[in-house]
């Protein structure tokens, strides 16, 4: 899988960076953050 890079804030950065768990990829907590249906569409 090729990867990208988004910018965001150091603000943005470190909330996301403290709802994760140890060892958790941006990718997870985003993805696990999502509506179901925005999954749906991700997975098609």
């Amino acid at each position: 899988m090729e990867n990208t890079t988004i910018m965001v804030s150091k603000r943005f950065h470190d909330w996301l960076m403290s709802k994760g768990k140890k060892g958790e990829s941006y990718e997870g907590i985003l993805k696990r953050m999502l509506k179901p249906e925005y999954l749906r569409d991700l997975e098609q």
